[in-house]
């Protein structure tokens, strides 16, 4: 009987510890200054995004080496989880433009895990272009890293090639509903150091819209557009 007793106030006393214990073996992950969350990205409704390097194309059959940026203006943003996608076009007379995006942020939001970028400029029976950008494990939201002071951005003059996993580029004449290419990217000069001429690459989520996608001139050969 003793035992009994014993085994009972046992019980007793575990039935009363064990509330207490359950989701201990559970981790919350620690705030870190100087990180996001996937709720503040989401507040964002915009993205832009640029890639600036001294490229090389093939222009029907000559290489040809240009300072080039690549560029969408403020594409907004419809959210489904991590996942974001965006399109914004002007239809004008006889100059089409369209800007896209695709991708996702990890689930903590401070890293873009995949992202693409393009830009189309159609005149049907003109010179016209369209390029993508695939980028890949873009830190957006930690400023320990030195690459970002903003949540949501990423700016960074160096070591970028290791973010950029395709570069398609395609310029010419669009006729029969597709771009006849005379011009297509070949390379970029990842090492260059010269004032000016370093490869970079930025992209902003913005809550507001900072850029407007209008007409654009007639596409020149690496244009994206190029700096100035």
């Amino acid at each position: 009987m003793k035992f009994f007793q014993k085994a009972g106030m046992a019980a007793l006393a575990l039935s009363i510890i064990l509330p207490g214990l359950t989701g201990c073996g559970k981790t919350t992950a620690p705030t870190v200054k100087g990180q996001g969350s996937l709720a503040s990205i989401q507040k964002n409704k915009y993205l832009i995004a640029r890639l600036y390097g001294v490229m090389t194309f093939d222009y029907s059959g000559t290489t040809v080496t240009f300072p080039t940026e690549l560029i969408i203006s403020s594409v907004p943003l419809v959210w489904m989880g991590p996942i974001f996608d965006g399109k914004v076009e002007n239809n004008g007379p006889g100059n089409d433009v369209t800007d896209q995006v695709h991708g996702s942020v990890s689930a903590d939001g401070t890293w873009i895990e995949s992202l693409s970028y393009q830009r189309q400029i159609i005149r049907p029976g003109d010179k016209s272009l369209s390029y993508r950008i695939t980028l890949k494990n873009v830190p957006i939201a930690n400023a320990a890293t030195g690459t970002t002071t903003t949540p949501g951005t990423f700016e960074k003059t160096s070591d970028i090639q290791k973010y950029v996993q395709t570069i398609e580029y395609n310029s010419g004449i669009f006729t029969g509903g597709k771009i006849v290419p005379a011009i297509t990217y070949v390379s970029t000069d990842w090492e260059n150091a010269k004032q000016g001429m370093q490869p970079a690459l930025k992209i902003t989520f913005e809550e507001k819209p900072s850029e407007t996608l209008g007409p654009m001139p007639p596409p020149q050969p690496g244009m994206g557009m190029n700096r100035s």
